[in-house]
């Protein structure tokens, strides 16, 4: 924006001249500057502080609603868009920026002429000063900001959404980009590893909470699955799932930040997009904890079960009723 006020400046200073060469640059900035605003939703305009006229540059009005440019522009015109609650403001802070010759910022809404839709609009202008500091002139630049802001509302939405859904799970959620920097370390990630997300997303790999010695091992299984050469590192987590297009689930062992571990079922999926290139990768890490107790309290079950069975000489069989059938356990 800075830019093509500048650009204006520059027209307005080739105005005030009246020798042909100077006109003929006019004409040829003005062309210029009409065809680069032609496909964007920015206009340019001017105010003479002292006479009201109002200068625009072709689009300016298009941004208002008009389908052509109307025959004169005003001030009155330009706050009759102006939606009746952002009026008052809009106008003192104009008023405020030419009194104290300072540089004008702000956002308002206008309802467009031609559909009566309500629309966005930023507009930035500068107080242009005679030699004797006094305030002759205000350029300025007015942008149609309607679909950044709903953009931006649906970027906000669909973050809210995001982070409501990965703080609501259980699962240690943790995503990379395609390098394996973390991205996104949900709150069960935090509870499960004890590191905050602000200390290793965009700062540290999963390579920080996972033991060397199982990633070289996975590393030397993967060259003799894939039948080449699989280096110990991040490859090992995502190659197969980024070659077969599936997750690719293992357990692994996870290094809490105090040091203690814990053993995990990772399941590892490529993030890509509908062209198909590779974003980013997503791990669901469950804590195997519990499951690992579970099944150590059974076997130790069985083995004294078998070692009583051993002990006495006696067997063990199960009837099914309906059947009638009966079938003796081999410990």
């Amino acid at each position: 924006l800075s830019i093509l006020i500048g650009i204006l400046l520059q027209i307005l200073a080739l105005t005030r001249r009246n020798d042909q060469r100077h006109a003929t640059s006019e004409h040829v900035l003005m062309n210029r500057l009409n065809v680069a605003l032609k496909s964007t939703k920015i206009g340019l305009w001017s105010l003479d502080l002292d006479t009201g006229v109002m200068w625009r540059s072709q689009n300016h009005d298009e941004i208002f609603g008009y389908s052509r440019p109307l025959h004169k522009w005003s001030q009155e015109i330009f706050l009759s868009h102006v939606l009746i609650e952002d009026r008052d403001r809009v106008r003192d802070e104009q008023a405020a920026g030419i009194q104290n010759s300072e540089n004008i910022k702000c956002e308002f809404r206008i309802r467009r002429d031609d559909d009566q839709t309500v629309h966005w609009i930023k507009s930035q202008s500068r107080i242009i000063l005679d030699q004797n500091s006094k305030p002759i002139q205000v350029i300025g630049v007015i942008e149609d900001t309607t679909q950044q802001r709903l953009e931006e509302s649906e970027r906000i939405a669909s973050t809210e959404w995001r982070t409501a859904i990965l703080s609501a799970t259980d699962y240690a959620l943790i995503s990379t980009d395609d390098k394996g920097v973390i991205q996104t370390f949900n709150a069960a990630a935090e509870r499960m590893l004890g590191y905050k997300a602000s200390e290793v997303v965009g700062k540290q790999t999963p390579a920080l909470f996972h033991e060397n010695s199982e990633i070289i091992t996975r590393a030397a299984q993967l060259s003799q699955e894939l039948k080449r050469d699989i280096q110990p590192g991040f490859d090992v987590f995502t190659i197969k799932t980024k070659e077969q297009g599936v997750a690719d689930e293992n357990e692994w062992t996870y290094i809490r930040k105090d040091g203690t571990k814990l053993p995990i079922s990772l399941s590892a999926t490529v993030l890509s997009t509908n062209e198909g290139k590779v974003t980013g990768y997503l791990g669901v890490a469950i804590d195997l904890t519990e499951r690992k107790k579970a099944q150590e309290q059974l076997y130790t079950t069985h083995e004294r079960l078998a070692r009583v069975v051993d002990a006495t000489g006696e067997g063990i069989w199960e009837r099914d009723f309906a059947t009638r059938k009966v079938q003796f356990i081999d410990l």
